[in-house]
């Protein structure tokens, strides 16, 4: 009996680590392929727009994706521009490569100058994660009435 017993243990053990091993198996294998690092920029008439996208697979389908954005003002009248302290009003909105909708939309404020800011967010592999031929559209609000489109498409990654 001890001996059927002990042989039942060790099949149960055996089934238990091949269902281990084989989880495991799955979660390397679907593993992003993604870059975890990519870097955005466009540069136009009065602005240089810059976004680090950093993205972790942290557990099977489950992502945390980091934004770092930085907004240089680069126009011929920076001087006057700078003296007003006008408020600069951005708006970012990330755009999936397959032409749907943005994935998510973010909005700042801040003065004329170079601005960092950012944003963190978990995803699912079911909402696609960033890749390099996704594109970001930022419009940018200043000194009154003057605005600036930009959109920024990859130029790194990692």
């Amino acid at each position: 009996m001890s001996k059927r017993l002990f042989k039942r243990t060790l099949l149960i053990a055996f089934l238990l680590f091949l269902t281990l091993f084989t989880f495991y198996g799955i979660h390397r294998a679907s593993a992003t392929s993604e870059p975890e690092h990519l870097i955005f920029q466009a540069k136009g008439e009065s602005w240089n727009a810059v976004i680090h996208v950093r993205q972790v697979k942290e557990r099977p389908l489950s992502y945390r994706v980091s934004e770092g954005y930085a907004l240089t003002y680069i126009g011929q009248d920076l001087k006057r521009v700078e003296h007003q302290q006008k408020p600069v009003t951005w708006f970012v909105d990330s755009q999936l490569s397959d032409g749907r909708y943005a994935k998510h939309s973010s909005h700042f404020q801040s003065f004329i100058g170079t601005e960092r800011d950012g944003a963190t967010f978990e995803t699912s592999a079911a909402l696609q994660i960033f890749k390099d031929t996704d594109t970001y559209h930022v419009r940018i609000k200043w000194d009154g009435n003057r605005e600036e489109q930009l959109k920024l498409t990859c130029i790194g990654m990692e």
